[in-house]
């Protein structure tokens, strides 16, 4: 690939269209990886309560670990670390307009990017398995680890 190129792929993963899960349509989560960038961007329908319980799969799934962490109502953010000790970062925001949906979910946007060799492969890691948990846990008061 040649750097810079904007790199449009659907994730592997089928998140919800809204929380509740039975019943639910299910659509495509769209990711956007930026080649040599390692952006990687996906747009997610849950529970705003569960995004530290999706962190630790995606930060597992990812091989990496988190160094600082910074919070708001509408906005979470962490700076990441892998094994090799290159940081980056995750934020997560809130569609504050969007409200919650008939199922009690809400629209937030998960991004990720990590620069170095590996760094768009472990965005894409994290932010897909932050998506899975999240569509397992919405909802509903738990859920076991799948």
């Amino acid at each position: 690939m040649v750097a810079g190129v904007l790199t449009v792929l659907l994730a592997a993963v089928l998140l919800p269209a809204g929380c509740g899960g039975a019943g639910g349509t299910r659509v495509p989560a769209r990711v956007l990886a930026l080649a040599a960038g390692s952006v990687i961007e996906a747009r997610v329908a849950g529970d705003w309560d569960d995004v530290d319980a999706a962190l630790e799969p995606g930060l597992e799934r990812a091989e990496l670990a988190t160094l600082t962490t910074e919070r708001s109502d509408d906005r979470r953010a962490w700076e990441l670390v892998n094994i090799a000790g290159v940081s980056g970062r995750l934020m997560v925001m809130r569609d504050v307009g969007g409200g919650r949906d008939a199922r009690g979910c809400e629209q937030f946007t998960l991004t990720a990017s990590m620069p170095g060799p590996e760094g768009n492969e472990q965005a894409y890691r994290l932010v897909t398995r932050m998506a899975e948990r999240l569509e397992q846990l919405a909802g509903v008061e738990w859920a076991p680890m799948r």
